[in-house]
């Protein structure tokens, strides 16, 4: 009820009550754990994933969630561990795909990053997150002409931010580029046009 609301706090104290009535319900250990994420506290969050999937070892969400709390405390190798978990349990959901190919990215595995940013698109073609990560991942290669095809096809998906763009230190050897204007005049209006 509060999880999803700027009310964290009361949450992760009603998820508490919610446990001593009954520690049997792995759902309630995985929504306590996403409270924990939000706090950004990753090492209490994981312990509640393990929790929901010592309940439900068949538990997707609290895989990929876990992977997550992993992740971000850069503990790369138990983070794709879970992901790749989450796949076997579901080879529908797209998220975790997405997330294992940013652990290889950021553990210098760029082939293996792009096998699994393709994965995403191809079990969602949607994913527009698996597009970004291949512009990038494609700049980091210096293949600058992929940047730019992947960078134009998140665009299509219309969620692309300007500023960011423009900020984002990733993509400061495209904006060199002349096809860089004719990109961002392509999806964004400029002020005063």
């Amino acid at each position: 009820m509060f999880r999803h609301t700027d009310r964290n706090d009361e949450a992760i104290a009603y998820y508490h009550k919610a446990i001593q009535l009954d520690p049997t319900q792995g759902y309630v250990y995985n929504n306590l754990g996403i409270c924990y994420s939000k706090n950004k506290q990753y090492d209490k969050s994981a312990e509640q994933y393990e929790k929901a999937i010592e309940i439900d070892p068949t538990a997707i969400r609290s895989y990929y969630n876990l992977g997550r709390s992993y992740y971000f405390m850069e503990k790369y190798d138990l983070a794709e561990d879970r992901f790749l978990k989450a796949t076997q349990l579901d080879p529908t959901y797209v998220n975790p795909y997405f997330y294992i190919g940013l652990v290889c990215f950021h553990t210098n595995r760029y082939e293996e990053a792009e096998e699994w940013f393709l994965k995403a698109q191809q079990v969602d073609p949607t994913y527009e997150n698996s597009y970004y990560m291949m512009a990038v991942l494609r700049i980091t290669q210096n293949h600058l002409t992929e940047a730019f095809e992947y960078l134009d096809k998140y665009l299509q998906f219309g969620n692309g931010d300007y500023d960011h763009l423009n900020a984002d230190p990733d993509f400061a050897p495209l904006r060199t580029e002349p096809e860089w204007e004719v990109l961002m005049q392509k999806y964004f209006s400029r002020p005063g046009e």
